[in-house]
């Protein structure tokens, strides 16, 4: 039965600015030519080592054996460290992905995942489809946490069905998405949309699973303790 449940947001990234119409313009352009798809600025990528530091030191018995990231770029620039220290590969989810406001206008989507391949190579291309995709022209407040805790439901159900089925399988999940994801889900897995969530960059939140009842503990609220720098950029809403 799944354990543990750790969630990282990525690392200090670079920016992008857009106008009232939905036009979009990066400051720095990214790899994949999207403008809301920004590499991590020096100092994340930084960051996403120390956080693989510290997750590669955890004892065994509670590191992450299985690794689901945002399919934006900046969050699998900074797990990529980690999926390289624990040798492990990454699982694509676009329902953990950024959260972007409901608007009149098509938002950027991500890259494909052939593409994002190319610079990832641990991203599993065969076998995985999104649990849920966010509509394109963006979500309302209500609808992010609804997502967040759909996709988390069905995460939790589909890796318990595996020791059902085979006697094994995976007790900690890493998750790896954006301020608005990473809030929403611990929302989710304590049962309260009002919770306060830390969620600075490259922090790490952790919950473990209470008896047979489904419930989830927060052991870490947005953990920066092992950065450089603690804790920078969190965010709230």
């Amino acid at each position: 039965m799944l354990e543990r449940i750790y969630i990282a947001r990525h690392g200090f990234r670079s920016t992008w600015v857009t106008d009232s119409a939905g036009n979009y313009t990066a400051v720095i352009v990214s790899p994949t030519g999207i403008p809301t798809d920004p590499p991590l600025a020096s100092h994340g990528v930084s960051q996403a080592k120390q956080l693989a530091s510290h997750l590669a030191s955890l004892s065994t018995d509670v590191r992450p054996q299985r690794i689901y990231s945002s399919p934006y770029y900046r969050c699998l620039q900074t797990i990529t460290p980690t999926a390289d220290d624990l040798n492990l590969e990454i699982h694509l989810e676009n329902g953990i992905g950024e959260w972007f406001g409901f608007a009149p206008f098509t938002h950027p989507g991500p890259a494909t995942p052939e593409r994002l391949h190319q610079f990832f190579p641990r991203i599993v291309l065969s076998g995985d489809e999104p649990i849920f995709v966010p509509r394109a022209n963006g979500e309302k407040f209500d609808e992010v946490h609804d997502r967040c805790a759909y996709v988390l439901a069905r995460l939790i159900e589909d890796l318990d069905r595996e020791w059902k089925e085979t006697g094994t399988g995976v007790k900690s999940v890493l998750l790896c998405g954006h301020a608005a994801s990473v809030i929403a889900m611990g929302r989710a897995l304590r049962g309260d949309v009002d919770m306060e969530v830390r969620a600075g960059t490259a922090s790490l939140s952790e919950y473990m699973r209470v008896g047979f009842g489904g419930g989830w503990d927060m052991v870490r609220n947005g953990d920066c303790s092992f950065l450089e720098g603690g804790e920078e950029r969190n965010w709230w809403f």
